[in-house]
């Protein structure tokens, strides 16, 4: 923690924190964000399958493995939410595949640990 005074105010601070002292106008603290919230989407498809029961079986096993394979790439992070929405079929060669447009939220770190404010004046 870094804390800005004036020469005249009292200083209370924990052992860990940082303390900056001026004299005359206190500067404006531009605290950065340590995460930023990230939005996107990916289409989810399923294997075209004979029969709208199985194409649609195989859109779910789909929509789990992207679920899945989003939430191994975001170990340190946090998944906020994943929604494979709902699925639209396509009726080719008497085949049905299901498809959808999968959105996600994560929040990402964009700042190292240990960083301290800036400064503006």
């Amino acid at each position: 923690m870094i804390l800005a005074v004036s020469a005249s105010a009292p200083v209370f601070a924990e052992e860990n924190d940082a303390v900056i002292i001026q004299r005359g106008k206190i500067p404006i603290v531009d605290v950065a964000k340590d995460f930023e919230v990230v939005s996107g989407s990916e289409e989810v498809i399923g294997d075209p399958e004979p029969g709208r029961k199985a194409g649609y079986a195989s859109w779910k096993a789909a929509c789990a493995e992207w679920k899945k394979e989003l939430k191994e790439l975001n170990k340190t992070n946090q998944v906020l939410t994943l929604n494979c929405n709902s699925p639209e079929f396509v009726q080719e060669n008497g085949n049905y595949t299901y498809k959808s447009q999968g959105s996600y939220k994560l929040r990402v770190r964009v700042r190292g640990q240990g960083a301290y404010p800036t400064v503006k004046e």
